[in-house]
């Protein structure tokens, strides 16, 4: 991941790079996709991510977390995040006959948008929140 950024810099100066990409949950799904478990069971889709922070002058990554939708407690894994990630619970018939189906799909499409933004506004602000060095206290 460093390298890319150091490939966009050229590009963009920033102080700090955004970066996001595909990430594992706690259970098999991994990126984005629909997951039915067992079969015949529930239907999820999930939009599974790590967000980084990168120094936008030496690279080196400053922090990085899950994108989580909601806090990370015990209990909201259980009841909204037991995937390990952003998910919603979509209806059995949503689940795609065959997978060229989802990307026209536009309430799958909208859904994983709706997750990303939600779950970048509740991880983001926690990453970006500058630490308070000893001297500034």
């Amino acid at each position: 991941m460093k390298g890319f950024v150091q490939f966009l810099a050229p590009k963009v100066r920033c102080d700090r790079y955004l970066v996001v990409h595909r990430h594992g949950g706690t259970q098999r799904e991994y990126g984005i996709g629909i997951s039915q478990y067992p079969y015949g069971g529930p239907v999820h889709l999930f939009a599974m991510m790590l967000v980084r922070i990168y120094d936008g002058r030496t690279f080196e990554l400053i922090k990085e977390a899950p994108a989580l939708m909601t806090e990370d407690t015990y209990i909201a894994r259980m009841t909204h995040n037991f995937l390990g990630g952003p998910s919603m619970q979509l209806d059995p018939a949503m689940f795609p006959e065959k997978p060229a189906e989802v990307v026209n799909n536009t309430v799958m499409r909208n859904g994983v948008r709706t997750m990303i933004i939600r779950s970048l506004d509740k991880t983001l602000p926690a990453l970006l929140q500058r630490e308070t060095s000893p001297s500034s206290r």
